[in-house]
């Protein structure tokens, strides 16, 4: 969105000792991530969930999904598309299957790319293990 932002400077010179400086512009998130964390709900153990995300290039580059990983054992993803062209999407999901050792399933998902400022991209994940 639309940011306006002023800066004073304090000078030596007695005639104008402080100076204002107007910056503006627009922010605009080249990675669309959405939903922006994924609430599972309750799991049962042993048996299979399933969820989703999508993510979107805003940015005029093409953005190249190299991995999607967790330190969950629980989760498994699949990629529909790893190079989205400016605009387009991907929708990335993922099962869950809870073990009975579980007592939450609590932790993030990890989403790699070849942006030079958005290299991972973290996404929380909760949810609760139904025995």
């Amino acid at each position: 969105g639309a940011v306006q932002k002023t800066i004073a400077v304090n000078t030596n010179d007695f005639r104008s000792p402080t100076s204002t400086l107007a910056i503006q512009g627009t922010v605009v998130e080249e990675i669309l991530i959405n939903p922006k964390q994924l609430s599972l709900g309750k799991v049962r153990v042993n048996e299979t969930a399933r969820a989703s995300l999508v993510l979107t290039n805003k940015g005029n580059k093409p953005l190249k999904l190299t991995s999607v990983s967790s330190p969950l054992p629980q989760f498994v993803s699949v990629i529909d598309n790893k190079l989205l062209k400016p605009g387009e999407s991907s929708k990335i999901s993922f099962t869950i299957r809870p073990v009975s050792g579980d007592r939450m399933l609590s932790g993030y998902i990890s989403i790699r790319t070849d942006h030079p400022a958005k290299a991972e991209i973290l996404v929380p994940v909760y949810g609760s293990p139904v025995f």
